[in-house]
C-alpha cells in the first residue's frame, strides 16, 4: 500500500480501545519529535538515489540512501529487524526513493530536514488491534492429513492441527509460521493469505541432512570422513535413569554399555571399539568426568555422538586414546514459550524366583541327609545308617520360613519431575529446565537423588555479535548400607556383588532374630542370631542392611559456560571468531559410619532333639563381628576441585560455486585443581553418629589432606574440503602439552587425515540412484595419546624426577632429626602413550532413504605405553625399578548398523539394529615367566637340548621408475620395503623357548639394466646396482612351550638398526601391463655390507645372500 496516502478504513473498536490507540499514538510521536530534536543537520537532502535491491535488508538499504544523500534516519531498535524490500530506483528524489523502499510494507515516515524519522504505520496498527486468525491445513506429501502438528506463530501464539490436519492461529499477513511433526522436516511459511493456507511436510526419513556434533563443531551426516555414531536424543527425553550412561545400552554400535551393578543410582561403563578404559566426555564443548556426564538430565541432552576413531578424535589430542562421546545440551528456539512437563514413575518387580528364594529349609535337611548318607556309604558301614533329620525336623519347618529377602528386599521405584520452557524472540531465546529424582533400591536403605538445574540463554546483540550464557547446576545424594568386602576404597563403584552372593547362600534353617524368650521373630529384635557356619564366623545378614552403619554422598557441581561469538564477515567473507570460557566447581563429602555388630549365637534348646529349635539368648553367648575393622569408626571425606577451560575459535567457512572450504583454528587452555581431607575418629563411647561421641586422644583420631594441580595447553586445527559434495577430504591435528612429561617429551604432536567419495553423486550413478539414494565410501587415519598406563590408570605427578620419602631419623646432640630416603627410581624417558588406528567404511540409504546403515572395520595400536618390566634384581639394589614406556596393545574388528525409517498413515516408526566387534591383544607385555623358564629347563634336564637358529631370504616389493639410456640400457631408481625374518628355537621339541624376530626395511636401490631379449610386452635383462636401506621397526616374540603346549607369550620393540648398504647382481623379466607400467621379477645375489649392529639377521650372518625383487615400474617419457 502507499504510505502516503491513505484510504478510509472501517475498523471496529471500542471506546476504551480507541483510547488507548489515541494516548499510544501521542506517546509515540511525543517520543519521536524528541529523539528527532536530538540530531543536527550536516547535508542537504538534495541527493538523489540510484539502486537495485533484491530482497535486502531493510536496514541496509537505508544505509546506502544515506550515503547516497547525507541525511539521517531514526527509529525504534528493532523495528526493522525483520524488514525487507526488493527495489530498482534510477536517479529519483529521496521521497520518491523511501516511497518504494516503504511500499509493501506497514511503515511510514516523516522528512524533517535532514532527518527522517520511521515508525509504524499508527492506522495498521489499529487494523490489527483486533485480533485476525490464520487459517489452513497441513498434509503430508501424498496429501494425508497430519493430525496433532504444532503450528506456532514466530513471536506469537501456537496451536495443534486437529484429526483433519485443520488449524486455526492469532496472525496477520508477513507473520511467520513454523510447523514441526516428528517424522516430519520442520516447515517454515511465510503467510500470504489469512485464509486456505495449504502446508505440506516433507519426511524425515532422508537422514543425511541431519547434522551432528564433532569435536569443535558440526558437520552434516553425509559428508562424514571418519566413523562418528550419533544417539537421537529425542529417544532418551521419556527415559528416566538414574545416571544417564544406563540409556546407552545397545543405541550405538562399536560402543559397548555395561552396568557395573544393579544397586540405586549405580551407573554403567562406556567402552567404545574393546577399549581398556573410560572414553573421554566432553560436554558443551568442555572436557569433563564421567560423573558429570551421569549426572545429565536425560531431557536437557540436544545431541550426542561417539568419536570412535583417531581421526575424528585427534582433535582432542592426549585423552581422546580411547574415544570421544560429545554431548551438546540445548539451546532456545525463536517461538512462543512452550513449557514441558513430565512426570514419570517407575515400578519394578523380578521377572524370576530370586535365588535366595529358591531353596527351603526342608531342601537344606535333605541335602544333609544326602551327605551324611554318601559319607557313610564311603566308610566302613559297621553300623547302621541314620539320617541326621527325621520327621521331627522336617514337620518343625512346615510353618517356619527364614529366608532373607523377606526382610531386606524390596521392589525397586524411581519417580521423575521436570519442567522446562523453550522459547524466545529475535533477540534473546532461552531453554530451561529444573528436574528432581528419586530411586529406592531393591535392598531396604539403598536410595539414590539427583536435582537438575540448566538455564541456557543466547541474546544476539547486534548483526554480528551474540552472547550464549549457559549454567549447568546438580547434585547427586546416594544411601547406602556399609559393605566393606567388595567395594573399591572410596565406596564409589556400587559393587555389592559379594553381598548378593551371602544373601542365595544363607542358610534357611535358622532364624534371624529372636525374642527374650527364644522364640524365632519374623521382625527385628534386640537379640540378632549368629547363625552357625562350622569355623566360619558368621554375622547377622539382615542387620547388616538395615542396622545403624551407612555410607552417605553428597556430590554438587556448577558449571556455568560464556560464549562470546563474533562475525568477521566485514573483514573476510566466511570469518568468525569465539571466545569461550567455562569454570567447574564441584564440593564433595562422604560420611562413613561403621559400628561392630554384636549377635547372639544360636544355641539348641534340646541338642538331643530337634536341634533347630532356639534357646533364650545368653548375654554369655555373643559374637562381635568387626567387618574386618580395627575398631569402629566414623569419617568424612570433603573434596572441593575445580577446573577452568579457556578456547579461542577462529572458523573459516565459505564456498565457491562447487567448492566448500571449512577451517577452525583453536587455542585450548586447560587447569584443575582440588583440595582432598579426610577426618577418621575411632572407638565412640557409644554407637553415635556424632563426632563428639568419640576420643579426642590422638591415638583415636587422624587426618590426612593433599591438594592437587593439573594443567594442559593445546593448538587444534582442521581444515575440511568438499567438492559439490561428492568429494570431501580432511586434514586436522593437535599440538598438546603436559606438566605430567619431561621437558623434552612435554609436547605431543597428533595428526589425522581421512577422505570420502560420496558414488551416489557421480553422473553414472544416476540410474541407480531411485534405488540407492546414497553411497559413500570412507577411509581414515589418525593418531591420538594418552596417559594412561597399562593398568589404565592416570600416570602419577613428577614420575621423571628424583624423589624422596621420610624415613628413619637419628639425634644428634639433644634433637631428634628426620631422615629422608630415595623414592622409586625416575622414568628417564617418560613420554605419551601413542594410538594409531585405521578405518574404512561404506555409508548408503536406500529404497527412498527408509533403509540406511553403515559398514565399518578398523585397526588400533597403542605404543608406549607405561608398565614395569619384569626383570629381577638383586634385593642389595634397595629400589623398585622405574617404569618403562614399553607396552603394547592392539585392537581390531569392525561394525554395522541398519536403520529403517517409514510411516504407516499417520504413525511413523523406526527400526534401528546395530552389531559390534572387537578384539584386543596384549602385543607387547611382561608375564612373570621366571617360574615357567625354570619349569622348562627342569623338564630338559634329562633331554638332549639343542639351539637352532634360521634367517630366511627376504623378499623385497617395490616401485620404481625406469630412464632409458638407449633402446638396451636402462637406469632404474625407487623404492622398495622388505621384510627379514630369524627364528631361534632353545630346548627339547617339548619343552622349549621359541622366538621369532622380524624387522621392516625401507630401501632405496639404484640399478642399470642391460635388455636381452624382448617380444611384444616381456623383455629379459640383466642387472646389477646398490641399494641403502633403513630400519623403521622391528619386533622379537617370544613362546615359552612346556610339555607341547605355549604356555605364555610376550614381546617387545627392537629399535631400528643402523642403515644397511648392499651391492647386488640379477636377471629380470618384466612384462609391460599398460604403456604406462610393468611388473617385474628379479631373483639374484646380494652382498651386504657390515654395519656394526648388535642386531641379528641375515644381512649380517650371510653377508652373502640370495634374493628376491617384485614390483612395479614406471618408465619416464
Amino acid at each position: 500500500m502507499n504510505i502516503k496516502k491513505y484510504s478510509k478504513i472501517a475498523v471496529p473498536v471500542t471506546n476504551r480501545e480507541a483510547r488507548f490507540l489515541k494516548t499510544l499514538i501521542k506517546m509515540k510521536l511525543t517520543g519521536l519529535i524528541l529523539v528527532t530534536s536530538m540530531f543536527t543537520s550536516f547535508a542537504t537532502t538534495n541527493g538523489q538515489v540510484t539502486l537495485k535491491v533484491k530482497n535486502g535488508k531493510v536496514e541496509q538499504v537505508l544505509g546506502t540512501i544515506s550515503k547516497q544523500t547525507g541525511v539521517r534516519f531514526v527509529y525504534e531498535h528493532g523495528l526493522l529487524a525483520e524488514e525487507r524490500t526488493t527495489v530498482q530506483i534510477s536517479d529519483e528524489s529521496l521521497d520518491q526513493s523511501l516511497s518504494k523502499v516503504f511500499n509493501a510494507s506497514n511503515l511510514t515516515y516523516t522528512i524533517h530536514n535532514n532527518t527522517v524519522v520511521i515508525k509504524r504505520d499508527e492506522r495498521a496498527v489499529a487494523k490489527y488491534a483486533v485480533q485476525q486468525l490464520v487459517t489452513g491445513r497441513v498434509v503430508d506429501g501424498e496429501g494425508n492429513p497430519v493430525s496433532g502438528a504444532t503450528v506456532a506463530v514466530r513471536g506469537g501464539k501456537s496451536t495443534a492441527t486437529s484429526a483433519d490436519g485443520r488449524f486455526s492461529v492469532a496472525g496477520k499477513v508477513g507473520d511467520s509460521i513454523e510447523v514441526r511433526y516428528f517424522g516430519f522436516k520442520t516447515q517454515i511459511i511465510t503467510v500470504d493469505k489469512l485464509e486456505g493456507v495449504q502446508v505440506v511436510l516433507q519426511d524425515e526419513v532422508d537422514a543425511l541432512d541431519e547434522v551432528v556434533v564433532v569435536g569443535y563443531g558440526r558437520q552434516r551426516k553425509a559428508n562424514l570422513t571418519g566413523p562418528v555414531s550419533s544417539v537421537n536424543a529425542d529417544q532418551l527425553k521419556n527415559i528416566a535413569p538414574s545416571n544417564l550412561s544406563n540409556t546407552l545400552a545397545g543405541r550405538a554400535p562399536g560402543v559397548n554399555v555395561t552396568n557395573t551393578s544393579g544397586m540405586a543410582g549405580a551407573s554403567s561403563s562406556l567402552r567404545i571399539r574393546g577399549s581398556f578404559a573410560e572414553p573421554l566426555y566432553v560436554i558443551d564443548g568442555i572436557v569433563r568426568d564421567k560423573a558429570a556426564f551421569d549426572a545429565l538430565e536425560a531431557n536437557e541432552v540436544d545431541q550426542m555422538s561417539f568419536l570412535k576413531d583417531a581421526a575424528t578424535a585427534a582433535v582432542y589430542g592426549t585423552r581422546a586414546g580411547n574415544g570421544v562421546v560429545v554431548v551438546t545440551t540445548k539451546k532456545g528456539i525463536n517461538q512462543a514459550p512452550v513449557f514441558n512437563v513430565q512426570s514419570s514413575y517407575n515400578f519394578s518387580t523380578p521377572t524370576q524366583t530370586l535365588l535366595a528364594d529358591i531353596t527351603t529349609a526342608a531342601d537344606e535337611l535333605t541335602y544333609q541327609n544326602r551327605v551324611a548318607q554318601f559319607n557313610w556309604e564311603q566308610g566302613d558301614r559297621k553300623n547302621p545308617f541314620v539320617a541326621p533329620n527325621g520327621k521331627e525336623e522336617f514337620d518343625y519347618f512346615l510353618d517356619k520360613k527364614y529366608s532373607v529377602n523377606d526382610v531386606i528386599w524390596r521392589n525397586p521405584f524411581s519417580h521423575r519431575q521436570s519442567i522446562s520452557v523453550n522459547g524466545g524472540g529475535d533477540k534473546i531465546t532461552y531453554y530451561n529446565l529444573v528436574s528432581y529424582r528419586k530411586e529406592l533400591g531393591s535392598y531396604k536403605t539403598l536410595e539414590h537423588e539427583k536435582f537438575n538445574l540448566r538455564s541456557n540463554v543466547s541474546a544476539q546483540l547486534s548483526d554480528d555479535f551474540s552472547v550464549d550464557v549457559n549454567i549447568a547446576m546438580n547434585q547427586t545424594n546416594s544411601d547406602r548400607f556399609f559393605w566393606p568386602f567388595s567395594t573399591s576404597a572410596d565406596d564409589a563403584d556400587f559393587d555389592v556383588a559379594d553381598f548378593y552372593r551371602v544373601t542365595f547362600n544363607w542358610p534357611k534353617m535358622y532364624p534371624f532374630y529372636l525374642n527374650a524368650d527364644g522364640t524365632p521373630s519374623d521382625s527385628p529384635t534386640e537379640y540378632p542370631v549368629q547363625t552357625p557356619m562350622g569355623s566360619w564366623q558368621a554375622w547377622n545378614v539382615i542387620d547388616q542392611v538395615i542396622g545403624n552403619r551407612y555410607v552417605n554422598r553428597k556430590v554438587r557441581q556448577v558449571n556455568p559456560i560464556l560464549t562470546l561469538n563474533y562475525k568477521l564477515d566485514k573483514l573476510i567473507e566466511g570469518l568468525s571468531t569465539k571466545v569461550v570460557g567455562s569454570y567447574v566447581a564441584q564440593d564433595y563429602m562422604k560420611k562413613r559410619f561403621m559400628t561392630f555388630q554384636k549377635n547372639y549365637t544360636f544355641t539348641s534348646l534340646d541338642p538331643n532333639g530337634n536341634r533347630f529349635i532356639p534357646a533364650p539368648p545368653s548375654e554369655d553367648k555373643i559374637n562381635v563381628f568387626t567387618f574386618s575393622q580395627a575398631q569402629p569408626f566414623m569419617d568424612y571425606t570433603p573434596e572441593r576441585t575445580w577446573q577452568y577451560q579457556v578456547n579461542w575459535f577462529l572458523n573459516y567457512s565459505r564456498k565457491f560455486n562447487k567448492h566448500a572450504v571449512d577451517g577452525i583454528l583453536v587455542y585450548e587452555q586447560f587447569k584443575e585443581g582440588g583440595t582432598f581431607i579426610n577426618s577418621r575418629a575411632e572407638s565412640p563411647i557409644v554407637s553415635l553418629d556424632q563426632m563428639f561421641i568419640y576420643p579426642t586422644d590422638r591415638n583415636y583420631r587422624s587426618t590426612t589432606a593433599k591438594e592437587t594441580v593439573d594443567s594442559r595447553r593445546g593448538v587444534i586445527g582442521r581444515v575440511n574440503y568438499n567438492y559439490a559434495d561428492r568429494y570431501i577430504a580432511e586434514f586436522s591435528f593437535r599440538y598438546d602439552g603436559s606438566p605430567l612429561f619431561p621437558n623434552d617429551k612435554r609436547w605431543g604432536f597428533f595428526p589425522s587425515m581421512s577422505a570420502a567419495w560420496r558414488v551416489s553423486e557421480e553422473s553414472f550413478f544416476t540410474n541407480l540412484k531411485n534405488t540407492v539414494n546414497d553411497l559413500k565410501l570412507r577411509a581414515s587415519y589418525g593418531s591420538t595419546g594418552n596417559d594412561l598406563n597399562v593398568s589404565a590408570e592416570r600416570i602419577g605427578q613428577f614420575l621423571y624426577r628424583e624423589k624422596y620419602t621420610p624415613s628413619g631419623g637419628s639425634i644428634f646432640g639433644d634433637r631428634y632429626y628426620n631422615g629422608i630416603a630415595y623414592g622409586n627410581n625416575p622414568t628417564q624417558n617418560l613420554t605419551w602413550t601413542t594410538s594409531k588406528s585405521y578405518n574404512v567404511g561404506i555409508d548408503f540409504a536406500m529404497l527412498n532413504s527408509r533403509l540406511s546403515g553403515s559398514l565399518d572395520g578398523f585397526v588400533r595400536k597403542e605404543t608406549d605405553i607405561l608398565g614395569r618390566r619384569q626383570n629381577a634384581m638383586p634385593d642389595t639394589y634397595g629400589r623398585e625399578l622405574a617404569p618403562e614406556n614399553y607396552a603394547a596393545r592392539s585392537y581390531r574388528g569392525g561394525e554395522v548398523s541398519l536403520n529403517w525409517n517409514d510411516r504407516i498413515g499417520e504413525v511413523s516408526y523406526g527400526i534401528s539394529a546395530n552389531m559390534g566387534y572387537a578384539k584386543d591383544k596384549w602385543d607387547i607385555y611382561d608375564e612373570e615367566n621366571g617360574g615357567l623358564m625354570s619349569d622348562i629347563i627342569e623338564a630338559n634336564s634329562a633331554e638332549n637340548v639343542t639351539t637352532d637358529i634360521q634367517h630366511r631370504s627376504p623378499v623385497a616389493l617395490g616401485l620404481g621408475l625406469q630412464y632409458r639410456v638407449n633402446k638396451k640400457m636402462s637406469l632404474n631408481i625407487g623404492l622398495t620395503y622388505a621384510q627379514t625374518v630369524s627364528t631361534l628355537s632353545s630346548g627339547s621339541a617339548a619343552n622349549k623357548v621359541a622366538q621369532s624376530q622380524k624387522l621392516n626395511y625401507i630401501g632405496v636401490p639404484v640399478q642399470v639394466s642391460y635388455k636381452v631379449w624382448q617380444k611384444k610386452r616381456v623383455s629379459t635383462y640383466v642387472t646389477g646396482g646398490a641399494a641403502i636401506e633403513k630400519s623403521t621397526s622391528g619386533r622379537i616374540t617370544n613362546e615359552f612351550v612346556l610339555d607341547d603346549n605355549v604356555r605364555a607369550t610376550d614381546q617387545e620393540l627392537l629399535k631400528a638398526s643402523p642403515v644397511q648398504f648392499s651391492v647386488n647382481a640379477g636377471v629380470g623379466i618384466e612384462t609391460q601391463l599398460t604403456r604406462k607400467i610393468g611388473l617385474y621379477l628379479e631373483p639374484g645375489i646380494r652382498y651386504n655390507m657390515d654395519n656394526n649392529s648388535t642386531v641379528q639377521t641375515i644381512y649380517n650372518q650371510k653377508p652373502v645372500n640370495f634374493n628376491l625383487n617384485i614390483g612395479f615400474r614406471i618408465p619416464l617419457p
